[in-house]
């Protein structure tokens, strides 16, 4: 009959792994399992960029996206950057990158002059990222299809994009127009704007607003103690709403804000938390970002009420 070797131990022998090395085999798994999945989301991102990880980004991400075309204001909290040259994601052809240049005069497109040329008609067109024309090309926003169509009637008519001067709001735009706009000399004012736009404006009207008004009560200043513009030519705000990205707390660590994975779990975490709050409306934007001291882009957020303006002033 067969007998066991005494070198071989019986089965009932056998040892369990001990305490410390069955932690180690299982910490080694899940950060291998965490490293591939973090190697694949940024391959995929990379590579493919998908629409179902557009909301899916880094900090770094976030850098690239928001609008660096900003300036601190004399009179306003932001005002565009004269001179700026820039690219811009479209939304509308994924993978294309619609060309942004801002004129040395501070208006979006065509490089013009402040004096108004002899024998010309000038329309100021005022307003938010529909009259700026976010996300498409110098020639493709409204203000130049309009002045290109006018030029092919052969009108004398020089059309100027003053779409987000001097902010997104109308007290902003008002300010701008009465500081700046005018000295332009156009011939016809026209406001172009997204109701949802100027109601998300409306609903922060009072937040840290500090307006400087006329004998009739409206802006010739508006500062906005929540915001300011950094040296990269962002937008920083202390206020988070709808139009600001970067303000959920990975982004304030900054390793974790860098990996996709842990991007992805917050926003997982919160998509749980919608789902036992309710839908929230959907808004695309001018996109922004959060700073390593917890302060975040903004694109938009607040609006006049009318021509009152009930916050608090200086005269």
């Amino acid at each position: 009959m067969p007998r066991l070797s005494k070198a071989t131990p019986k089965p009932n022998d056998v040892k369990p792994l001990s305490a410390w090395h069955a932690a180690l085999t299982a910490c080694t798994t899940i950060i291998l399992f965490l490293v591939l999945t973090e190697f694949g989301l940024r391959s995929i991102k990379t590579l493919f960029d998908p629409g179902w990880l557009d909301n899916i980004n880094t900090y770094s991400d976030l850098l690239k996206k928001v609008a660096s075309y900003w300036e601190p204001s004399t009179f306003n909290t932001m005002d565009l950057k004269p001179g700026y040259q820039g690219t811009l994601r479209s939304h509308e052809f994924p993978g294309k990158r619609a060309k942004l240049a801002i004129s040395g005069v501070g208006l979006r497109g065509h490089e013009t002059t402040i004096a108004k040329p002899p024998g010309i008609k000038r329309v100021l067109i005022l307003g938010d990222s529909m009259t700026f024309g976010l996300y498409v090309n110098d020639d493709e926003t409204y203000p130049a299809v309009l002045g290109k169509l006018l030029a092919e009637h052969g009108d004398k008519v020089e059309v100027l994009n003053a779409g987000y001067a001097g902010g997104w709001c109308t007290d902003e735009n008002f300010s701008w127009l009465v500081n700046k706009g005018l000295t332009f000399q156009p011939d016809l004012v026209i406001f172009g704007f997204v109701v949802a736009v100027r109601l998300e404006c409306l609903k922060r009207v009072n937040i840290d607003v500090f307006w400087t008004v006329d004998s009739d009560g409206l802006p010739i200043s508006v500062r906005r103690a929540n915001q300011s513009v950094d040296e990269a030519g962002n937008v920083r705000s202390k206020a988070e709403g709808i139009f600001v990205v970067g303000a959920e707390p990975v982004y304030r660590i900054p390793i974790l804000r860098e990996l996709y994975l842990a991007v992805a779990v917050q926003k997982a975490l919160q998509h749980l938390e919608a789902a036992f709050r309710g839908p929230e409306p959907v808004v695309r934007g001018n996109l922004s970002l959060v700073s390593p001291k917890g302060w975040s882009d903004q694109r938009a957020s607040i609006l006049t009420n009318g021509l009152s303006f009930p916050g608090r002033r200086r005269k």
